[in-house]
C-alpha cells in the first residue's frame, strides 16, 4: 500500500471546499481499497510456499555444513602430519648441509695441506738444482694457497684463533670437532712443520735471486737483470726488484748521456758542439727505456709501479738534461749576453720608449690634421687631371715616412706607417693618384732599407708597406669598377661588343690580381655578369643561365637588372625582353 498518496489523500480531502468533488475521491479510493485486497490476498497464498522452501533450505544447509566441518577437521590433520614431516626434513637437510659444509672444509683444508706441501718440496728440489724460475713458482703457489685458506677463514667467518694459527702455521679450516683432539693436534702440527720448512726455503730463494740480481747489475748483464727482476714480485718484493731494474736502466741512460756531455766539453775550439744531438739521444734513450720495458712494468710489477717506474726514468732527462743546457749556456754565455740586454730596462731606455709614443702621437696628429687641410683647400687647374691636394698630400706623408724611419726603431716606424696606411685608405683614397701612390712606397721602402740593418725589422716595416701598397690598389680598383660599369650602363652593344667587353673584363681582372697581390675576380664579379649576357646569342639563353643551379646569376644581378642589361643589346626588341620569364 502507498502510505504517501493516502497522506496526500487525507490532505486533499481536509482541503475540499467543493462537494462535488466527494464522491470522486470516494470512488478513487474503493478502487484503491480492492486493489490493496487483491494485493495482500496474494501475498497469503505464497507463504506457505516460501515457508516450504525456507524448511528445506535449512535442512540442506545443515546437512552441508557438518559435511564441510568433518573434511576440515580431516584436512588439518593432514596439514599438522605435512608439516611436521617437512620439520623433520627440514632439520635433516640442515644437518646434512652443515656436515657438507665441514667435509668440503676438510677436504680444502686437506688439499691445501698436500698444495702446500708439494709446494715446500718443489722449492727445495728446485733450489738443488738452481732452478731459480721453478723455486719461484713454488714459493708464489704457497703463498696463493695461504693467502685463499687466510680468505676462505675471513669469509665463512672462523673464531679468531683459527685465523691466528692458520697465520702463523699456515693451517687451514679446522677440521670437525668430531675427528677429536687428536686429530687437531695432528694437523696443526704438520702446518707448523711445513710453515718452518717454507720459511726457511724461502729465505734461501730470496737470497738466491737477489744476490744474482746485484750481481747481474754489477755486471750490467741486461737479460739477466731482467730475468732476475721479474722473479721478484712473486715472491713479494716487487719493489725491492723494481729498484734494482730502475737502477740498472738509469746506469746505462747516466752513462750515455755522460759520454756525450764529455764529448760537448772535450769539443776542439772553433767547432761547433751538437747539443741537439746531445739530447736528442737523451731523450731517444729514455723513450726506448721505457718503450722496451713498459710489457715488463705492467705485466710483472702491476700499473702503480710501473707508473713510478716511468716517472723514475724521465728524471733522468732532468738530471743530464739540465747538465746540457747548462753546458750550451756556458758555451754561448747566455748569462753576459742577458745582463747586456738588460740594459735596455734602464731608465734611459725607458724615457725613450715614453719619448717615441709621445712622437707617434704627434705625428699620427699631424699627418691627419695635414691630410684634412690638404683636401680643404685642394682645387685643379685648367686641364689638370689631379687636384693640389695629391701633391700636398704625398709631400705631407713622404716628410711623416722618412721622419718615422729616421728614430732607427721597427715599432715606432710601424706604428706611424700605419697611421699613414689609415690616412691615405680613409680620407685621401678619392683624390689619390696611381703614380704618386707607387712614388710614395717606393722611397719609403729605400729608406727602409737603409736605416734598418737587422733583416727582421727590415722585413716588419717593409710588410707594412707592402699592405699599404695592396689597401691603395683595391681601393683605387673599387672606384674604377664603379665608374665603369656607369659607363657601360649607358652604352649599348651588339654581340661582338659584348664579347670584346667580356675578354677586357678577364685582362683588367689579371693585371689587378697581380697588383694586389691576391684574387680580384669576387670585385668584377657584377661587370663579369653584365658582360656574359651582352654576349649571348638569344634572349632565352638568359632564362637557361638565371635557372642554372647555384643561381650564380642571380646571385650577382636582379631580376630588372637582366632586364636592364639585356635591353643594351641593339639586336633585341623590348617585346622580347618582356615576354622572359626569369621565375
Amino acid at each position: 500500500m502507498d502510505v504517501g498518496s493516502a497522506v496526500l489523500d487525507v490532505a486533499a480531502l481536509r482541503q475540499l471546499t467543493n462537494p462535488a468533488d466527494i464522491p470522486r475521491l470516494l470512488s478513487a479510493a474503493l478502487v484503491r481499497e480492492r486493489a490493496i485486497d487483491t494485493e495482500l490476498e496474494g501475498m497469503l497464498g505464497r507463504r506457505e510456499a516460501i515457508q516450504a522452501e525456507m524448511l528445506e533450505m535449512t535442512a540442506s544447509t545443515s546437512e552441508a555444513l557438518q559435511m564441510l566441518a568433518v573434511e576440515a577437521e580431516a584436512l588439518e590433520e593432514s596439514t599438522a602430519g605435512s608439516a611436521n614431516l617437512a620439520q623433520r626434513v627440514s632439520s635433516q637437510v640442515r644437518a646434512l648441509d652443515a656436515t657438507q659444509t665441514r667435509v668440503q672444509g676438510a677436504l680444502s683444508h686437506i688439499a691445501g695441506l698436500l698444495g702446500r706441501a708439494a709446494a715446500v718440496e718443489g722449492v727445495a728440489r728446485a733450489l738443488a738444482r738452481e732452478d731459480y724460475e721453478a723455486a719461484v713458482h713454488c714459493v708464489d703457489e704457497y703463498l696463493t694457497l695461504e693467502e685463499q685458506t687466510l680468505a676462505a677463514l675471513g669469509a665463512s667467518g672462523a673464531s679468531p684463533t683459527a685465523v691466528a694459527g692458520s697465520k702463523a702455521g699456515g693451517a687451514g679450516v679446522a677440521p670437525p670437532a668430531e675427528h677429536g683432539v687428536g686429530s687437531v693436534a695432528c694437523l696443526a702440527g704438520v702446518s707448523a712443520e711445513q710453515a718452518a720448512a717454507f720459511a726457511q726455503h724461502r729465505r734461501s730463494v730470496e737470497e738466491a735471486v737477489s744476490a744474482c740480481l746485484t750481481a747481474a747489475v754489477a755486471a750490467g748483464d741486461h737479460a739477466a737483470v731482467l730475468r732476475f727482476a721479474a722473479l721478484h714480485p712473486p715472491l713479494r718484493q716487487a719493489q725491492r726488484g723494481l729498484d734494482a731494474l730502475l737502477r740498472h736502466l738509469a746506469g746505462m741512460i747516466s752513462s750515455r748521456a755522460a759520454a756525450d756531455h764529455d764529448a760537448l766539453v772535450g769539443a776542439v775550439e772553433g767547432t761547433q758542439p751538437d747539443y741537439v744531438g746531445a739530447l736528442t739521444n737523451l731523450f731517444k734513450d729514455v723513450a726506448s727505456a721505457v718503450d722496451e720495458h713498459l710489457d715488463l712494468f705492467i705485466n710483472s710489477f702491476g700499473l702503480d709501479l710501473a707508473t713510478t717506474a716511468v716517472l723514475t726514468l724521465h728524471g733522468e732527462v732532468d738530471l743530464h738534461g739540465s747538465r746540457i743546457l747548462q753546458r750550451y749556456a756556458d758555451h754561448r754565455r747566455l748569462a753576459r749576453l742577458a745582463g747586456q740586454a738588460s740594459i735596455r730596462g734602464g731608465g734611459f731606455a725607458a724615457a725613450v720608449r715614453e719619448l717615441l709614443s709621445h712622437y707617434i702621437s704627434l705625428e699620427e696628429y699631424y699627418m691627419e690634421e695635414s691630410v684634412a687641410k690638404a683636401l680643404a683647400i685642394s682645387g685643379a687647374g685648367p686641364g689638370d687631371l689631379t687636384s693640389s691636394a695629391v701633391d700636398d698630400v704625398f709631400f705631407v706623408l713622404s716628410k711623416a715616412g722618412e721622419r718615422a724611419l729616421g728614430t732607427g726603431r721597427a715599432p715606432s716606424a710601424v706604428a706611424v706607417l700605419n697611421g699613414l696606411h689609415g690616412a691615405l685608405t680613409s680620407r685621401f683614397c678619392a683624390a689619390v693618384a696611381a703614380g704618386h701612390a707607387a712614388k710614395l712606397r717606393a722611397r719609403l721602402e729605400g729608406a727602409a732599407a737603409a736605416r734598418f740593418r737587422a733583416a727582421s725589422d727590415r722585413d716588419r716595416v717593409l710588410q707594412v708597406l707592402a699592405d699599404l701598397g695592396k689597401s691603395v690598389v683595391m681601393r683605387v680598383l673599387d672606384g674604377v669598377l664603379a665608374r665603369l660599369e656607369a659607363a657601360v650602363a649607358a652604352r649599348r652593344f651588339s654581340q661582338l661588343g659584348g664579347l670584346a667587353l667580356e675578354r677586357d673584363l678577364r685582362l683588367l681582372a689579371g693585371r689587378a690580381s697581380e697588383l694586389a697581390g691576391r684574387s680580384v675576380r669576387d670585385r668584377f664579379a657584377r661587370l663579369a655578369a653584365v658582360a656574359l649576357l651582352l654576349g649571348l646569342e638569344s634572349v632565352a639563353e638568359a632564362a637557361d643561365l638565371w635557372a642554372e643551379p647555384g643561381g650564380g646569376l642571380a646571385l650577382r644581378l636582379s631580376e630588372g637588372e637582366v632586364r636592364a642589361v639585356l635591353a643594351q643589346r641593339r639586336e633585341w626588341s623590348q617585346d622580347e625582353i618582356s615576354r622572359l620569364r626569369l621565375a
